[in-house]
């Protein structure tokens, strides 16, 4: 009888015979007197129905909403969709129905899913029951999808639609535009592409590697059977890199998709044209290219970080990637490589960590040549092991002269060594950077490190004094030496990059190169005579703040601890007569710290008198007997600095080879020609807006809500030389507005891609983004009416890069919106306000490389306020 009721259900309809059975197996009979309450509003959805006699009412409240007989069926709503119960139902009459519960019907789905995909066609609606089989059966055994988190596989099915192919009917072709990835739940699906065809079977995946790329399909797929496919739309695809930044990197990392033949003629020409594989014969850069792998790059997804291990050679395709000193951090950019280029290579011979992080900076395709792939040809063709050393150590030499002449020349700690030594010393120094404001060790603390100042400020605070370091000086060396902790506290007064030599590195130098220790023990007293004046000056010791945590260089390797210079200056007592008698009283009176200070300096003396300068005399004859000065000693650093191969610094590059990271050496891949960039922030102008100056309002020339104090007449000073006294400036007066509206600009079709969102940044008036400032949406027309308010912050853009200053908000079809800033987050500030944006534009335009664009509903703006005060 019931098999009847489940076979003229529409609920049921196209199920088949074997399929209907199993669902009659799993429903229970449930009997309901007249007016019974069978659930109500908001109740758990635990199970549906099917009615085989009787009636059951719906209802909200007081409302009846329908009134159902026999073979109907109830409740499947909530069940479906894993919501609570949105009506009551209620039993008219004595009633008989049949329950299928939401634990059985997932077990029926699990175990038979076409009954699960029949059902959401039937329903209208794909069933949340169908989620479990979607994770466990078709994304989490395919390879594509193994580097994806649990929550990102979660939120892909979530995404997912269920699209039904015909026998025949073509899912896309080559050179359709990219509108997501497919999913084959079952039937055939055939892909056609030059250089073969191949059959999918369940779980397998097509148009992913043209959907990373953000390009048009490069195969045509084809259902030779009815077929049920599983698919992620572009849109769903944006939206998930948006709120998972991760997502695109995991999925880029779980996909390898071989060089297609049509691009291997052109891989012959890019790889001739690389120092790298230059001389190798054709046979063997075919050879390379067949073991070349495409990897798709979105723009801003991180390629690999520093620290990661150097398991392939990357040359970029289409694109650019930009080298970073570090990608957590976002670093300082040390190269920029763009089709053509390539980078990696140092890791991918040593087999090393990263001493470096790559980002696309836009769109990208990499062709990656993995570790496993280049030892086969190594050990194929040997000319390619021979080429890469040679590469390897043209470059590490040449890098050498250059790092030398632009770095360490310029530290007086190594005053006097020679070429050779210097590149010695590189080899033992450590990178590291600091922020301004950091702590780089506080007064107290043990010291095991020499610091040295490549490029930045630095200040130290002591009870008797306050010395500041720049470019080119070092600190910490007497709290080394003396085997005490360090007396005063060091701050970064600037953002600042660093050099730092360990305890044992420092005391193996100066037993190598004497002269090293000279140049210590003379900073030392230059440093102590500089306290010195100060206290006959009267400068009073800057306060040492209360301690703070102390700042861990931003380089990927243990904190550094090491300290400044010692700041304590001795201090007399009134001489007396008696010269021995005088000289116990002064050194009586000095503090602990000065004591140990002045020990320390008689002993570095009589070390460099006794032990070190006789060194350094003996070293010196012996170098001059046995290494004559040749004619050619003098151009070697000069070729070095004009190399064609653009110089890397040299501890990069072998700390590269022997896999220490050094993220502050400038580094620059051999077949790319770009400058890099400097440290100085810069705000880039849009192409398509040039801001207007804002007006210099003078106090009597614009009315304001504020009155404006009248200028003072300066009184006259009768002076001798008043005549000659230059005339003081004019004060530019203050803008009339605290904010000023610099730009509103639609973004064109390939900056946009399909997003419907407000993109704005708050700028000081040196261009630079300002955190922490209230930026308000809302209704065009009534500003009062705010419909969203956010603070400023550094904010990560599927556009745009991080930026300080940024917010975003979004846009809803048939809404007009203005932005204003707000001090409080509540009332306006003295802030220009926007004219009225919205979504709903008619010129549609799609960007070339079919990613997307502008459509209707679909428009964004760009937003820039300036903070004037």
């Amino acid at each position: 009888m019931i098999s009847d009721f489940v076979k003229r259900a529409t609920l049921f309809a196209g199920l088949t015979d074997e399929e209907r059975a199993v669902i009659v197996r799993h429903m229970r009979l449930q009997h309901f007197v007249a007016h019974e309450l069978i659930y109500s509003e908001d109740d758990a959805s635990t199970a549906f129905y099917l009615i085989e006699h009787g009636g059951v009412r719906l209802s909200v409240g007081p409302v009846v909403l329908a009134t159902l007989g026999a073979g109907a069926t109830f409740g499947e709503s909530g069940v479906f969709l894993g919501r609570r119960r949105a009506v009551s139902a209620e039993a008219t009459t004595d009633t008989d129905a049949w329950a299928l519960t939401s634990a059985d019907l997932e077990q029926i789905i699990q175990d038979h899913p076409a009954i699960g995909l029949k059902l959401s066609r039937n329903f209208g609606s794909r069933i949340i029951q169908l989620e479990k089989h979607l994770i466990q059966n078709r994304l989490r055994p395919a390879e594509a999808f193994q580097a994806l988190t649990d929550e990102e596989l979660q939120e892909l099915a979530a995404h997912l639609e269920l699209q039904d192919f015909e026998a025949g009917q073509v899912i896309f072709q080559a050179g359709d535009a990219n509108d997501g990835f497919f999913i084959l739940e079952h039937g055939e699906v055939q892909v056609r592409s030059k250089e073969a065809d191949r059959t999918l079977k369940a779980g397998d995946v097509l148009g992913l590697a043209a959907t990373l790329a953000h390009r048009p399909y490069d195969t045509t797929a084809l259902a030779q059977t009815d077929a049920t496919l599983w698919k992620l739309n572009r849109a769903a695809f944006e939206t998930m890199a948006a709120d998972h930044p991760e997502f695109i990197p995991h999925l880029s990392a779980g996909l390898r998709t071989p060089l297609p033949v049509s691009d291997e003629e052109l891989a012959v020409e890019r790889l001739r044209a690389l120092p790298l594989f230059a001389g190798l014969d054709d046979d063997t850069l075919r050879a390379v290219t067949q073991r070349l792998v495409v990897r798709p790059v979105a723009a801003d997804d991180i390629i690999y970080k520093e620290g990661d291990v150097g398991d392939a050679l990357y040359l970029v395709d289409k694109g650019r990637v930009e080298i970073v000193g570090s990608v957590s951090r976002k670093g300082q950019v040390l190269a920029r490589i763009s089709a053509g280029g390539f980078f990696g290579e140092m890791a991918l011979l040593t087999g090393k960590p990263r001493s470096t992080g790559a980002r696309a900076a836009e769109n990208t395709v990499l062709w990656a040549l993995y570790r496993s792939d280049f030892e086969a040809l190594v050990n194929a063709y040997p000319a390619i092991g021979v080429a890469l050393n040679r590469v390897l150590k043209d470059r590490l030499g040449t890098a050498g002269h250059a790092f030398v002449e632009k770095h360490l020349r310029l530290i007086s700690l190594f005053s006097g060594l020679s070429v050779e030594q210097l590149e010695d010393v590189a080899e033992r120094l450590l990178p590291a950077r600091y922020r301004a404001g950091d702590i780089i060790y506080k007064a107290g603390a043990p010291a095991n490190r020499l610091h040295i100042i490549e490029k930045g400020v630095v200040e130290l605070r002591g009870p008797e004094g306050t010395l500041i370091l720049r470019d080119g000086d070092f600190f910490g060396e007497a709290a080394i030496l003396s085997g005490e902790p360090h007396l005063e506290t060091a701050f970064a007064k600037t953002d600042g990059e660093f050099w730092e030599l360990t305890r044992e590195e420092m005391e193996a130098l100066i037993l190598k190169y004497p002269i090293v220790g000279l140049n210590m023990s003379r900073e030392l007293s230059r440093k102590l005579h500089r306290l010195a004046q100060q206290k006959a000056a009267g400068v009073q010791p800057a306060p040492v703040p209360a301690p703070a945590p102390v700042a861990a260089p931003t380089r990927a390797m243990e904190p550094a601890a090491p300290a400044p210079v010692p700041t304590l200056q001795p201090q007399r007592q009134p001489a007396k007569p008696g010269m021995f008698d005088s000289l116990a009283m002064w050194f009586g009176g000095l503090s602990r710290g000065a004591k140990w200070r002045l020990a320390l300096l008689i002993l570095l003396i009589v070390w460099l008198l006794g032990i070190a300068i006789p060194a350094t005399v003996v070293t010196a004859l012996n170098n001059t007997s046995q290494t004559p000065v040749t004619e050619n000693d003098a151009p070697r650093v000069a070729v070095a600095e004009e190399d064609v191969m653009q110089p890397v610094a040299m501890a990069l590059a072998k700390r590269e080879a022997t896999h220490t990271p050094l993220p502050t050496a400038t580094y620059t891949p051999l077949p790319t020609d770009t400058p890099i960039p400097t440290d100085t922030p810069t705000v880039t102008p849009t192409p398509t807006h040039t801001p207007t100056a804002t007006p210099t309002h003078t106090p009597t020339a614009t009315p304001t809500n504020t009155p404006v104090p009248p200028t003072p007449t300066p009184k006259p000073v009768v002076r001798a030389a008043a005549a000659a006294a230059p005339a003081q400036p004019t004060p530019t007066p203050k803008p009339a507005k605290q904010y000023t509206l610099v730009e509103v600009r639609r973004l064109s079709p390939c900056e946009n891609r399909g997003k419907h969102n407000i993109y704005v940044k708050v700028v000081d008036a040196n261009g630079n983004g300002v955190n922490g400032i209230w930026v308000i949406q809302a209704v065009a027309g009534n500003p009062g009416q705010v419909i969203a308010k956010k603070r400023t912050e550094q904010k990560d853009f599927w556009i745009m890069k991080p930026e300080n200053g940024r917010v975003t908000f979004d846009m809803f079809k048939n809404a007009q919106y203005v932005v204003y800033i707000s001090e409080d987050g509540v009332n306006p500030a003295s802030t220009d306000i926007t004219q009225a944006l919205h979504s709903a534009f008619t010129d549609e335009a799609n960007c070339p490389d079919g990613g997307g664009g502008n459509t209707l509903f679909h428009n964004s703006f760009s937003v820039i306020f300036r903070k004037n005060w």
